[in-house]
């Protein structure tokens, strides 16, 4: 095992490219996401939905995403979301609180990297149940109901980590692939 501070190799393989210098190994970001492993047209459904929500172009890969968020999402995106019934105030809430949110929106100004983070979280998780339930009401009440795989959570309020947002992906994989309940 290296230590930190040795310079590593660099190596590729068909499934994807380790550069690791210094310690740091980064994976293909191409692979990153769970929703990736989703069978067509359920993912083709995903990327639908999310260019919906938050405009995301259904061809983005990770790395494209990845810098939409660092840009930070508009303000007035949430509140639109909020608005259409697509973001409950418990989501709205969990991203940025109204009144942040309502600043932010008369100095017509973005989220914060974090805020659209969270947003994108929410949004990401809305696509992929969209997609697994193939109709938003279900996927709604799904999403707010509380699992006891999740300590009686509801798969929302997992999302205010990525370790909870990962868990909520792989029970909606698992539900794709006809593993879970």
């Amino acid at each position: 095992m290296p230590r930190a501070g040795e310079q590593l190799s660099v190596w590729s393989s068909q499934d994807g490219i380790c550069r690791a210098l210094y310690g740091i190994c980064r994976i293909n970001l191409e692979k990153a996401m769970l929703a990736e492993m989703m069978r067509e047209p359920a993912y083709g459904a995903y990327r639908s939905r999310l260019h919906a929500l938050l405009q995301i172009p259904t061809d983005a890969s990770d790395m494209e995403i990845h810098i939409l968020i660092q840009g930070g999402f508009a303000a007035k995106r949430l509140m639109n979301l909020f608005e259409q019934g697509d973001v409950t105030t418990f989501e709205r809430d969990l991203i940025i609180p109204l009144k942040t949110l309502k600043t932010r929106i008369a100095k017509d100004q973005r989220l914060t990297v974090d805020e659209s983070d969270r947003l994108f979280r929410a949004a990401h998780i809305t696509a992929m149940a969209d997609a697994v339930f193939g109709n938003p009401e279900k996927a709604k009440r799904w999403l707010s109901k509380p699992k006891e795989r999740f300590s009686d959570l509801s798969p929302m309020a997992m999302l205010s980590t990525v370790q909870g947002t990962r868990q909520v992906e792989e029970m909606l994989i698992q539900m794709a692939e006809g593993f879970a309940f």
